[in-house]
């Protein structure tokens, strides 16, 4: 008799913890869908708003993602738009699916840090990261969400001058570099 009643209690027990889990499970896909639709909803304003002003994301479709990019000239070298619950950031994200290539492009532009920072006007985070495959070279506003539509006119103006910005001071040395690599 105790062993029917310890068993019948477990089963409560059991049953109860997957309702629970699956509770949580439902809540969490519900955040993630809230987050993914504010995504869209601020990708697709800040293109609209950066399309005004030039043309560097006209083929761009916004995205559910937390980052937009774009080529720039090279394969495996983007800018790249990121927003998150924290900052956004623009940067040139190195990325060739080998890490010897990406820490090579990555020393190229350091060795023109100045003129790269000089037509910039202003300076980056110089991300070379020696334990990851690949690296970057970044501006980043803090203290910005995505999640805050009070901080969506800051977070474009800071992103589309970055972008044109950044374009810009990049535009020749990947030019210069793509053409050293293909002489290789």
């Amino acid at each position: 008799m105790l062993n029917k009643f310890y068993l019948q209690k477990t089963q409560k027990i059991f049953v109860i913890s997957i309702a629970t889990k699956a509770q949580e499970e439902i809540e969490v896909q519900e955040t993630l869908k809230s987050r993914h639709h504010i995504r869209l909803k601020f990708w697709e304003q800040f293109i609209n708003a950066s399309n005004q002003i030039n043309n560097l994301f006209s083929n761009n479709s916004p995205s559910k993602d937390n980052w937009i990019g774009k080529g720039i000239g090279m394969s495996g070298v983007n800018l790249n738009f990121v927003a998150t619950s924290s900052y956004c950031r623009g940067e040139i994200f190195i990325n060739r699916g080998n890490k010897e290539e990406n820490k090579e492009i990555f020393d190229y532009f350091f060795k023109t840090k100045d003129k790269i920072e000089e037509d910039f006007g202003g300076k980056f985070e110089w991300e070379r990261m020696d334990n990851n495959i690949t690296s970057r070279i970044k501006a980043q506003l803090d203290g910005v969400s995505y999640f805050e539509e009070d901080d969506w006119k800051k977070m474009n103006k800071f992103l589309i001058d970055v972008s044109v910005r950044m374009e810009k001071a990049f535009r020749d040395p990947v030019k210069k570099l793509s053409t050293e690599w293909k002489n290789k």
